[in-house]
């Protein structure tokens, strides 16, 4: 509910594809880096244009 990052909810369904990499230390987590696929996101909410079907 609410909105995320300043944009408004839509009720839509999304897949999201990401990584997420941790670098451990003695068994502990001492970094971590991650990366999602935010422009599919972002047209699965219709938020940006698809990309147009090739032919």
């Amino acid at each position: 509910t609410g909105t995320g990052n300043g944009l408004p909810a839509t009720g839509k369904k999304v897949e999201q594809a990401g990584i997420t990499i941790w670098r451990i230390v003695d068994g502990k987590i001492k970094e971590e880096w991650s990366a999602f696929d935010q422009l599919s996101m972002m047209q699965q909410l219709g938020l940006l244009p698809s990309k147009p079907n090739e032919q």
